[in-house]
């Protein structure tokens, strides 16, 4: 409903819902936003919905603490997905602090060497 209201149900540059079931937790919803980040709803046994929006440094460290398994996660495989994914890989690595300070900076040198690895597969062979 959120979604909607937003503008963001069914738009073709979101990454399709995904659900995420965690032993011993609520289920979790995960919205990728446009550009990075996205919409976390808990979904609590009492019907109640809580809704955390995140950048997408905090997502990151969000899923990270989470443990949620990136095959679980909906991605579409654009630069932004792929600096988001290799983030994840490095992030259980560090300490909590460093998680902290390096999150942003590490999504961002991800999304530009994503960037140029994309650019650099679609040109052709000479």
């Amino acid at each position: 409903v959120l979604l909607r209201r937003c503008g963001l149900s069914g738009s073709s540059e979101t990454s399709p819902l995904c659900q995420v079931h965690i032993t011993g937790k609520d289920p979790i919803a995960i919205q990728r936003l446009p550009g990075g980040g996205g919409l976390l709803t808990y979904c609590r046994a009492d019907g109640l919905f809580v809704h955390t929006l995140n950048t997408e440094s905090g997502l990151a460290r969000k899923v990270d603490a989470m443990a949620v398994p990136l095959q679980s996660l909906a991605l579409r495989g654009d630069a932004v997905e792929l600096a988001f994914v290799a983030c994840l890989a490095v992030l259980p690595f560090l300490l909590d602090r460093e998680k902290n300070a390096s999150a942003c900076a590490l999504i961002l040198a991800l999304r530009r060497t994503a960037g140029r690895m994309l650019a650099d597969s679609s040109k052709p062979d000479i």
